[in-house]
């Protein structure tokens, strides 16, 4: 029975390394897809990365998060929006803006506070939702007046 149940911990083992793989591949493709779709918006000492995504699950949001923040160093906020969920969004920031107090969380909850809404998360990656009918098109008209503002405090 030990030897089977051996068996058993080692297959379930290799299949969440597989999964994991995956996830972390299709974060990856899904990186390079978003590339081409970021528009990036200049928002005083920092750019903001406005992107579409028809990603939804937490998860693949936080891998996608994870391989901006290895791919842009410094000064740079992903604000990423989902057409299929419109008030939907997930926001990821530079190592340099956590060390400088400006994390992922209190920027959600920032523009949680101000446009009603909900949301949080660590410092280098958030989501939540808005009280607005798009958080694309809120994000594009206040969000880098927001962030200059909350960047130079």
């Amino acid at each position: 029975a030990s030897q089977a149940a051996l068996e058993a911990a080692t297959a379930n083992s290799t299949v969440r390394a597989a999964a994991l793989d995956l996830l972390a591949a299709d974060a990856l493709i899904t990186l390079a897809l978003l590339r081409s779709a970021a528009e990036a918006i200049p928002a005083g000492k920092v750019t903001m990365f406005l992107t579409p995504t028809l990603v939804e699950e937490r998860g693949e949001l936080g891998a996608i998060a994870d391989a901006f923040r290895a791919e842009k160093k410094s000064g740079a906020i992903l604000v990423l929006f989902n057409a299929t969920a419109p008030t939907a969004l997930a926001v990821a920031v530079t190592d340099d803006l956590v060390a400088s107090g400006k994390d992922a969380n209190a920027f959600v909850k920032l523009v949680s506070a101000k446009f009603g809404g909900r949301g949080g998360g660590r410092p280098t990656f958030a989501s939540g939702s808005l009280a607005v009918d798009s958080v694309e098109a809120v994000a594009r008209e206040s969000f880098p007046a927001l962030l200059r503002e909350w960047i130079s405090e």
